[in-house]
């Protein structure tokens, strides 16, 4: 599938980084933390298999732990054991899965007026009756358990069993990356990471940071987040590991779970920056997010 990248806001900046080969000991102008302090007790929290690789390959091969939410697909046990067979080859043995089944909601919110939750992000009307019918075809031939809830009920109910399970594995982290309130390209179980990640935040203590990357269609929504008459603070870039990055590519698609892109290319830097509170789009310049890695898919 054909697709066009787009970086915008850009600031130059040299940053050496350690995984690359280079020094450690040079860090961007403005970030407000050295890189070998970002790393400290650091972890991934990744949605699902491929998403470490996508948005963080830049600080994939260096940090603490990696972990998966979401694993099994309710109607596709070919890419379930797909991503459990890639998960097991990965080319490092701090990755782990929560093994949470995912709720099924992908494309049911409204992009052109998106509504956070308390839970990730409100689906509209006609995604709750997409949500019913993907169900009815997925539950097909099945007794109703709790495990084939519909998808609206299952979003919800991950929401409570990801903050429980994360909870007790992120006690001891100084620095958690994962993903930014827009959900990256748009991914209602991404958003729903960020915002169990922002309540463990303030229960526990950690630092957040979240990835840069949007797109044409949750643009909207993460401008919210920015406020662009102020200049950018607590973001640091760091160059992509392209090399690791394929190499990873090459194991889900082996195994017939690479969600992704075909074609993709990594944009040449990675930026991560400070989380903002999940109020920000409430209260306007409350935080500063910039620059974005723009995905522009034709």
């Amino acid at each position: 599938m054909g697709h066009r990248l787009l970086m915008v806001g850009c600031i130059c900046a040299r940053l050496l980084y350690k995984s690359q080969g280079f020094r450690l000991d040079d860090y961007l102008e403005g970030a407000g933390v050295e890189l070998a302090e970002l790393l400290k007790k650091s972890v991934i929290v990744a949605a699902h298999p491929d998403d470490e690789v996508l948005w963080f390959s830049s600080i994939l091969a260096d940090v603490d732990e990696v972990i998966i939410c979401y694993n099994d697909l309710f109607d596709d046990a070919k890419t379930s054991k797909g991503r459990k067979r890639a998960l097991a080859e990965f080319p490092h043995d701090n990755i782990s899965s929560l093994d949470i089944m995912e709720s099924g909601v992908f494309a049911l919110a409204d992009w052109e007026n998106p509504i956070p939750s308390a839970y990730g992000i409100e689906l509209n009307q006609a995604g709750r009756r997409v949500a019913v019918k993907r169900f009815l075809r997925q539950a097909k031939g099945f007794a109703l358990t709790k495990k084939n809830l519909t998808p609206t009920q299952r979003y919800e109910r991950n929401y409570e069993t990801l903050v429980e399970k994360l909870r007790v594995r992120l006690a001891l982290a100084q620095n958690v990356f994962g993903h930014n309130p827009w959900g990256e390209y748009g991914h209602e179980e991404h958003i729903q990471v960020f915002r169990a990640l922002s309540q463990l935040r303030e229960e526990l203590g950690f630092k957040l940071w979240v990835s840069s990357y949007a797109s044409k269609e949750t643009l909207q929504m993460a401008l919210g987040y920015v406020d662009l008459s102020k200049p950018p603070k607590n973001h640091i870039k760091l160059p992509t590991n392209k090399k690791l990055a394929a190499q990873i590519m090459k194991i889900y698609q082996r195994n017939d779970c690479w969600t992704w892109f075909d074609d993709w290319q990594w944009f040449d830097h990675d930026i991560i920056m400070e989380a903002p509170a999940p109020t920000a789009l409430e209260t306007w310049g409350q935080h500063h997010l910039f620059p974005l890695n723009v995905i522009l898919r034709k």
